[in-house]
């Protein structure tokens, strides 16, 4: 601990060194007043006893070393109170493509950072779950923490999610000078990330170094990220052994020379990451080709190849917006996986009320040409009340309870794996379009989407609209097996008045041949508050 703090005190030595020659050069140069660069930093003097607990990130080496599980006031709430699903702690990484979505809003920490929420009930938030394998926040701090709103709605739907450790810069370079020292140096700050992780509840790290690094210091890189034999205490090991089913994801920045030189492919210059950590992240600047390129170098392990996908498009492939299918065909058509950049571009672009409707036409393209969406109901107990996180006001056994607009992730409960389309209507035709399908009908097909109208608990319920005339019409929900002798099922729902009274729903497996009306046992009516509920 002492040699650390000498090395600490050093390493802001030379920071104070870069810092006053970047003043100097910016003052000589005419570019920036000396008295703007030697502005202090903002202090923040509320009290954080009478502040509102918000996570927040850690963005210094010093606080990364020095961090302790009880330092700061309401660490506790700042914890995931939803585990990751047992069956996805095994370790066992799908053998197909996968989708992994890096979540970046304006640097993040907003009003998703208030675990007891608020009243923004406009923002972002995700629901289409079911065809994201791993979900990644991110901002340009060190040390970006999950708040605790996004890991309970991730594991709710079953998805790990990840931190992300990220070093830039100038000031990037001297970091990592200082942490990869020596062995020991950087074995301290893999365990310190483990810990974090362990602590609040979410199941790896992106890493990304985005500067020149010493190349005599690579070695060191590599043994921070490895699973090495010859020690306990590296990212990659101490990771699965404190968070099962944890990963770490190397992002294509720095190269094994040291050179900061994004490759958008897998070569020598980035294969020992890659193959010291669980799946690389690559560059979003790849051309047409790369994707078969990229899979021969990999070979077998080709779908823990994440190619890069910016959705605000900045050199990506494919155009990035309503265009990322694309990128997401071709890298999917060499058998590698996807990594999604800033889905939040639906929120940060255009209207923002009518946000909804852009993320629904943007994750219509991505599910149309991706794989089948995954299951959700790994495990039991079950339950959902296809709550956003969000709404305009808050109901309890179909009775509203307030009106006041709110904002919690937390609340968020498991989404429909059921994909569910954009209807278009064409005048002239007179026809109803999908945005899954190119069929033109008279009517729209059944439809499914999430409804914050009405609700017979929280915020939104599932609302299944059918406007064709009367026949049979399927709803899937993917389950895996869950063996148990005995079990029951509940299901809420309410119909439309003008309903003829035969009709009702049904339950089919497809593992069981037989058809199984539901057979309400009671009928709560509006009397009880209920509003006609079964």
């Amino acid at each position: 601990q002492v040699w650390l703090q000498q090395q600490l005190a050093e390493y802001l030595r030379r920071l104070h060194r870069q810092l006053k020659l970047l003043r100097q050069r910016a003052y000589a140069t005419g570019l920036t007043p000396l008295r703007k660069l030697a502005q202090p930093p903002m202090v923040h003097t509320q009290d954080p006893w009478k502040a509102p607990p918000t996570a927040a990130p850690l963005k210094s080496l010093h606080d990364l070393l020095s961090w302790q599980a009880v330092s700061q006031p309401f660490n506790g709430l700042l914890r995931a109170t939803v585990p990751l699903p047992k069956a996805k702690t095994l370790g066992h990484q799908p053998d197909r493509p996968r989708l992994l979505v890096c979540h970046d809003l304006h640097g993040n920490y907003h009003s998703d950072a208030l675990p007891q929420g608020n009243q923004d009930s406009n923002y972002y938030r995700l629901t289409q779950w079911s065809s994201i394998d791993t979900f990644v926040y991110f901002s340009h701090a060190l040390v970006t923490i999950p708040p605790p709103g996004w890991i309970n709605a991730a594991h709710s739907n079953a998805v790990p999610i990840l931190g992300t450790f990220i070093t830039e810069w100038e000031s990037g370079s001297l970091l990592c000078e200082l942490l990869l020292w020596t062995e020991q140096s950087a074995e301290a700050g893999a365990m310190q990330l483990a810990q974090i992780a362990a602590y609040y509840g979410f199941d790896g790290w992106l890493l990304n170094i985005e500067n020149p690094v010493l190349q005599r210091l690579i070695p060191n890189l590599i043994h921070f990220i490895r699973q090495a034999r010859n020690s306990k205490l590296v990212l990659r090991k101490v990771m699965h052994e404190m968070v099962p089913g944890s990963q770490v994801v190397w992002y294509d920045a720095v190269t094994t020379e040291g050179i900061l030189e994004w490759q958008d492919t897998v070569n020598d210059l980035n294969l020992p990451f890659f193959e010291a950590a669980d799946a690389i992240f690559i560059n979003y600047t790849w051309k047409e080709d790369t994707p078969a390129q990229a899979a021969a170098v990999a070979g077998a392990r080709k779908h823990d190849v994440y190619m890069g996908v910016d959705v605000f498009g900045r050199n990506t492939y494919g155009g990035g917006g309503m265009t990322c299918d694309i990128a997401l065909t071709a890298a999917r058509s060499a058998g590698l996986s996807a990594a999604l950049f800033a889905p939040a571009w639906v929120w940060e672009v255009g209207n923002r009320l009518d946000w909804l409707q852009r993320q629904q036409q943007f994750w219509d393209k991505i599910e149309a040409c991706w794989e089948a969406p995954r299951a959700l109901v790994c495990q039991l107990p079950f339950s959902t009340c296809f709550d956003q996180g969000a709404g305009s006001a808050r109901h309890s056994e179909g009775k509203m309870q307030s009106h006041q607009p709110w904002y919690n992730l937390s609340c968020q409960s498991p989404q429909p794996t059921v994909r569910l389309p954009s209807i278009t209507f064409d005048p002239f035709t007179g026809c109803f379009q999908t945005q899954l399908s190119d069929q033109l009908s008279d009517a729209p097909p059944l439809v499914a989407s999430l409804c914050s109208d009405f609700a017979f608990r929280s915020g939104s319920c599932l609302q299944i609209k059918d406007f064709t005339s009367i026949r049979l019409q399927e709803l899937w929900f993917e389950a895996r097996t869950v063996q148990h002798s005995t079990g029951w099922l509940t299901l809420y729902y309410r119909l439309p008045s003008h309903l003829p009274d035969y009709a009702h729903l049904t339950l089919r497996s497809i593992e069981v041949a037989a058809v199984t009306p539901i057979k309400p046992d009671a009928v709560i009516t509006s009397a009880d508050n209920c509003l006609g509920y079964v």
